[in-house]
């Protein structure tokens, strides 16, 4: 059987429906940039309200936060693969992206002593950006890259401030590049549900 050649148009069909395809997959799991938006925005409050009182163990909120972090997302993560009816190419993307992510960041936080704890913040910001101006372009959201360039811009001015101030920064990229974009990628999914297009 002889294949035919798909015209201009179609392939510009077939593309946009792949996008519109990722772009509901992704936005069904808006649930993981609040997850860790909230998580992260938590820790560093209280990582800077103890550190201002003086409390030894001021870390504890990373120490307690983050592991259930995981163990939430990786919860998640097996539901929302049991009800997907199919994997495209850029959810495996996404699932590189955030894997890489995630082994970058412990590699930092492994050896932050080597390159000094006040560049920790600054160089984790910058991943923070690449993340989520990445995953904006994949899937053409604006409000990630925005926030991507937030979390780039802000992990620039923390390499000149103090601790607290590379806190306050966090804060902001939390809401900027995680929770506010979370927000809107779940109205979104909310939308398309309710408005499917049709191919």
């Amino acid at each position: 059987m002889e294949e035919r050649e798909i015209n201009e148009k179609e392939s510009l069909e077939i593309i946009t429906r792949m996008i519109h395809s990722a772009k509901t997959s992704l936005s069904d799991s808006s649930i993981f940039y609040l997850l860790w938006g909230w998580l992260v925005l938590i820790a560093l409050m209280m990582e800077y309200v103890l550190s201002k009182i003086n409390y030894p163990y001021f870390f504890i909120g990373w120490l307690v936060l983050m592991p259930a972090g995981f163990v939430a997302s990786f919860i998640l993560g097996s539901m929302k693969r049991k009800r997907q009816k199919m994997r495209t190419y850029i959810d495996q993307f996404m699932t590189y992206l955030w894997s890489g992510f995630g082994i970058s960041l412990l590699i930092i936080l492994f050896f932050q002593q080597k390159f000094g704890s006040d560049a920790v913040y600054p160089v984790v910001f910058v991943l923070y950006g690449l993340g989520t101006f990445v995953s904006g372009g994949a899937i053409q959201f604006r409000p990630l890259q925005i926030g991507g360039v937030i979390c780039w811009s802000l992990a620039i001015a923390s390499f000149f401030v103090n601790h607290d101030l590379q806190l306050l920064f966090g804060m902001i990229i939390m809401l900027s590049a995680y929770i506010v974009p979370g927000y809107l990628l779940r109205a979104q999914f909310k939308k398309q549900k309710l408005n499917p297009v049709v191919s």
